[in-house]
């Protein structure tokens, strides 16, 4: 269909007859009615530019540009958003939630263009000949995708009750699966597209999403990403080969705990590694140190307490430190320290679950170093040596990440 097209083309033209802006807030809100058009600027951002014409019952001036008034450093109430619904000149319903405007405003004859970008972009219609649910997600290619997936390919993996089906397409990747419509296909989407994003070691520009409900369709446009494209290392050819059996493989176990909720966390952790990817080492470095403190915190919780006679021999250290008599301060500042001890550092739970799953613990002080140097003041400039070091250590932490979690 044309629609579909526009959208892979970052063509996207909607004229609309019907502009309605609902501000967000239950209490009176605005509603402001406009023409105007939606479409895909140069960049491929989904933009909106309406008119308003004058309208007796309130101050556009006063409702579009009310955020303007914000003191810094406060975060805008709900009630400066608005939410958008649009009908085109097909007489189709487009619409949008949470848009941040902008206008040009002519207070005289209050009227205004109003104008913004578009976080997201829905079409709800009527199809045909559908008696289930699915959804169908059409992605970029990934340009990191090989293992042996080429043009034309198809292939499926099982999670659960739902099947995936993935094929390439005219550079496109589509994927599809059905859903009870008694579930949530929300996070059966993420999963997949989350263990894509890992799997290639960069995130999967999802173009648009297409969920149906028997007879009913739901189109989810995407706004182009802002933030650039780094990558990161892959897990495959990384920790293990490459190839498309351990592709599915890999796609299957990472769906399936995903859904189950035991790795929605660790996809964060992973987003911010990739999130600076293309910044400058130290960045890298630093981010990368506190995410591998981070998941062990937040996967090996259990393993930080001591044993009972450890944390006999810190209470009697406690009560010694007491009776002692010397410098308020430095009592204060020695039994303070002593709480370091009630727990074991990351550094320590790291080396035991390493020496577990037979990774080489030479990692932990690569780590360790590489952490304590990013936290702290050092000179600007690296030399060769350094820069070199730096970005060994950077990608060997990364591959310990995987390692560990992978």
């Amino acid at each position: 269909m044309e629609v579909y097209s526009d959208i892979i083309k970052n063509e996207l033209n909607v004229d609309c007859l019907s502009m309605k802006f609902t501000q967000r807030t239950t209490h009176n809100p605005s509603i402001i009615e406009t023409v105007g058009f939606i479409r895909h600027d140069e960049k491929g951002r989904l933009v909106f530019r309406a008119i308003s014409i004058a309208n007796a019952k309130s101050s556009i001036e006063k409702i579009i540009l009310n955020s303007y008034t914000l003191e810094p450093g406060h975060i805008k109430p709900e009630s400066d958003y608005f939410d958008i619904e649009a009908i085109d000149i097909f007489g189709r319903i487009w619409t949008s939630e949470r848009i941040e405007c902008s206008a040009d405003v002519n207070v005289e004859l209050n009227s205004a263009v109003i104008f913004g970008y578009l976080n997201n972009l829905l079409l709800t219609r009527k199809v045909a000949n559908h008696k289930s649910c699915s959804l169908i997600t059409v992605c970029k290619k990934p340009l990191y995708l090989s293992f042996d997936f080429h043009e034309g390919d198809v292939f499926s993996i099982s999670v659960k009750d739902v099947e995936y089906n993935l094929s390439l397409s005219e550079g496109l990747l589509h994927i599809s699966f059905g859903f009870n419509l008694h579930e949530d296909c929300t996070i059966y989407e993420s999963a997949i597209i989350n263990g894509l994003s890992v799997l290639m070691g960069a995130r999967v520009e999802v173009l648009y999403t297409r969920k149906i409900i028997y007879d009913n369709e739901i189109l989810s446009v995407n706004r182009k990403p802002y933030k650039s494209q780094g990558r990161l290392l892959k897990p495959l050819g990384c920790i293990s080969e490459s190839g498309i059996g351990n592709m599915k493989h890999f796609l299957t176990l990472f769906c399936e705990k995903y859904v189950s909720g035991e790795l929605y966390e660790l996809y964060g952790f992973w987003h911010k590694l990739f999130s600076v990817s293309n910044g400058m080492i130290e960045a890298k470095s630093l981010t990368c140190g506190v995410v591998l403190e981070g998941v062990i915190k937040k996967y090996y919780h259990d393993r930080f307490a001591i044993d009972d006679v450890a944390m006999q021999c810190v209470h009697e250290t406690e009560l010694l430190l007491k009776d002692i008599e010397f410098d308020k301060q430095i009592k204060s500042r020695l039994i303070g320290a002593l709480s370091n001890y009630k727990n074991k550092s990351p550094r320590t739970v790291m080396l035991e679950v390493c020496k577990e799953l037979s990774i080489p613990t030479k990692l932990v002080s690569i780590w360790n170093d590489m952490r304590n140097k990013a936290a702290h003041a050092s000179d600007i400039d690296m030399s060769d040596a350094e820069f070199e070091k730096a970005i060994t250590y950077y990608n060997s932490c990364v591959y310990l990440f995987y390692r560990l979690f992978f």
